[in-house]
């Protein structure tokens, strides 16, 4: 069994039982029982593990890893290029030290405050974590995922434990969390893969959880309806043309109704947020 900060990782491909093979609990090879896959342990940050799926890895750079551990890596490995790409801009950030202290708006303080005060001392699980802005306001025993590397990097630099991982492909056993953070992360969501994440946050939070979303609004002049958007990433190092963004409208609100009971609703000029509890599903 492999825990990180107090919390059990499984594998995410078929949730069995994460153990190290070679090295430490700091910098190693992590086995699943189960299905046998490898996961790099300590590579970009010490003491934890890259969970992500293959295609959003490094080949060259993990067989080298396991390797020096004396375990020969025979893993098929894809490449995922536009995620690939958005990792730039957030290389740019982490090289300019580059994080978030404050809130993003009134609302958003409400929020969190709010969602801080219904989990009360439970665990936190954090979607999308960044640099662990919002962990680090809500100073709760928590735990965050992300899947860009160097938001992994800052957010243990700055304190909060993260690790890498994917939103779809949670690498936790069911009903672990007493509540769930996904703060400006569902933002990168495609809208046909909308259920899908969902059902994803619902599988591992407790059944008397609560979550908290925001969700970027289509646009800032009113508009409701769902849509994909790409927006251009410029500064002095680095323009980045393909860049995901979702909208969310009104069927995308309708989509969670589905899936998790709202407890409240509100908005100020950017974003959408959602505080819900989990339901169960028909």
């Amino acid at each position: 069994m492999f825990k990180v900060n107090g919390i059990e990782l499984v594998c995410p491909l078929c949730k069995g039982e994460l153990v190290v093979i070679g090295g430490n609990e700091l910098f190693g090879v992590l086995k699943c029982g189960s299905c046998g896959s490898l996961y790099p342990l300590g590579n970009y940050f010490p003491g934890i593990p890259d969970l992500r799926p293959k295609e959003l890895r490094i080949r060259v750079f993990e067989t080298a890893w396991f390797k020096t551990f004396g375990i020969e890596c025979k893993q098929r490995y894809g490449v995922d290029v536009d995620r690939r790409i958005l990792e730039l801009p957030y290389y740019i950030a982490l090289l300019k030290e580059q994080y978030s202290v404050e809130y993003c708006s009134e609302v958003e303080r409400m929020f969190l405050e709010e969602f801080k005060k219904t989990v009360g001392e439970g665990n936190v699980l954090s979607i999308g974590c960044g640099d662990g802005r919002e962990l680090r306001l809500i100073e709760k025993r928590s735990l965050g995922v992300d899947i860009l590397p160097s938001n992994i990097i800052l957010s243990n630099s700055l304190g909060v434990k993260a690790i890498l991982a994917d939103m779809f492909s949670l690498p936790f056993n069911e009903e672990v969390f007493d509540g769930v953070l996904a703060i400006q992360s569902l933002e990168y969501v495609p809208l046909r893969l909308t259920h899908k994440v969902l059902l994803e946050i619902h599988r591992v939070l407790k059944p008397s959880g609560v979550i908290l979303l925001s969700l970027e609004k289509s646009c800032s002049g009113g508009c409701d309806v769902d849509k994909e958007f790409n927006y251009v990433y410029e500064d002095e190092y680095v323009k980045v043309k393909k860049h995901f963004h979702r909208g969310w409208g009104k069927e995308g609100l309708k989509a969670i109704s589905r899936v998790f009971k709202i407890l409240k609703l509100g908005e100020d000029k950017g974003y959408y947020y959602v505080l819900a509890t989990k339901d169960i599903l028909q």
